[in-house]
């Protein structure tokens, strides 16, 4: 598969005409500088320092019923600077929703690609994502909200692994009153996996192709709570079916933002973004070569935020935490703690 910011721009041009309006252009510029101890892969373990930009730019269209978008995005880190180990991330996405009367409907399309360089290591990512989306709201302001798609993901290190999968996901959403929002519902996702190694085998070169398919699925928990403390959460438990595992073989994804405004100018906040798994492996599991599912999202972190408001357009703050990047699967990572400082600026 070829991937190409054009889709996005075909996609926003569609939904916008002929109702094409000015769009509002935002602008965002962050930077973080700190210190952070590896604990991860050995060849990683290390103390030193993180240097990390990363940039936004997002035009808007919005009127009564209508609401359109198309966001580019980069991110550079580089940890320490003498043999620096660098990555970088850069992603387009287009949104789209309506609201008809009862009902908002909408859809997605993004395309992400990562590159990792150091280390004797060269790993890129290419990673498609279409996604439609509709919520319908019965009584008392209860709603239906169901999600799905097609993901496509791309991963070469010394070889080649295909991810494709599709996926449905369907939630009721409760309000039990003005402040508290819950939610329940399931996950299931249909994914096929193309795994090309490429290995030495008496002095000659020659790959090894492992194919594989399976099914994930499992319940979802959804909640908020916004007033003076904001709390919002999210959970996933997933059963993992393929011939390279055997029950139980499952896992947790969860993201949790929970903070609050003080002072006026002055906020707090813990997030995290977590996904880890428990897999069982079958007989027919072939060691470091296994054609495992390697989620879209390779990044954990947990970490406490506290930040200060000096301007409209500027913030300046401090954050320290956890954090595990999943170059490829868990058996390459880098993973430990930091402590950083960073500006964040805003235009809109």
């Amino acid at each position: 598969m070829i991937f190409k910011s054009d889709p996005l721009i075909f996609l926003l041009c569609i939904f916008l005409y002929p109702h094409f309006s000015l769009p509002q252009l935002g602008l965002r510029i962050n930077g973080e500088f700190g210190y952070y101890k590896s604990t991860g892969e050995e060849s990683f373990k290390q103390d030193d320092v993180l240097t990390r930009l990363d940039g936004s730019a997002k035009y808007n269209y919005e009127d009564e019923k209508r609401n359109a978008s198309l966001q580019l995005r980069g991110r550079p880190e580089f940890y320490r600077f003498k043999n620096s180990i660098a990555s970088v991330k850069i992603k387009a996405e287009g949104n789209f929703s309506q609201d008809e009367e009862n009902l908002i409907w909408g859809a997605n399309l993004s395309q992400q690609k990562n590159i990792f360089n150091g280390r004797g290591l060269k790993i890129d990512y290419d990673i498609l994502l279409a996604s439609a989306q509709t919520q319908w709201f019965i009584e008392d302001e209860n709603s239906f909200q169901a999600n799905f798609g097609y993901a496509f993901q791309n991963i070469n290190n010394g070889g080649n692994y295909k991810l494709d999968l599709f996926f449905f996901d369907l939630l009721l959403l409760n309000s039990a009153d003005r402040y508290f929002k819950y939610g329940y519902g399931i996950y299931v996702e249909r994914f096929l996996i193309n795994n090309v190694l490429n290995v030495i085998k008496e002095g000659l070169n020659s790959e090894i192709k492992l194919m594989s398919n399976g099914w994930r699925y499992g319940p979802e928990l959804s909640l908020s709570f916004l007033r003076s403390l904001i709390i919002t959460a999210d959970y996933r438990f997933l059963i993992h079916e393929s011939k390279f595992t055997k029950n139980l073989s499952y896992e947790h994804w969860i993201r949790f933002v929970a903070g609050t405004i003080f002072l006026n100018d002055w906020s707090v906040f813990v997030l995290a973004d977590y996904y880890t798994r428990k897999f069982r492996l079958s007989g027919s599991s072939i060691d470091s070569i296994n054609p495992l599912y390697t989620p879209l999202n390779l990044e954990n972190r947990v970490y406490l935020k506290l930040s200060n408001t000096v301007t409209q357009n500027f913030e300046v703050y401090s954050k320290m935490g956890y954090f595990k990047d999943n170059l490829y699967e868990n058996e390459l990572s880098i993973e430990g703690w930091n402590l950083l400082l960073g500006v964040e600026f805003n235009w809109e």
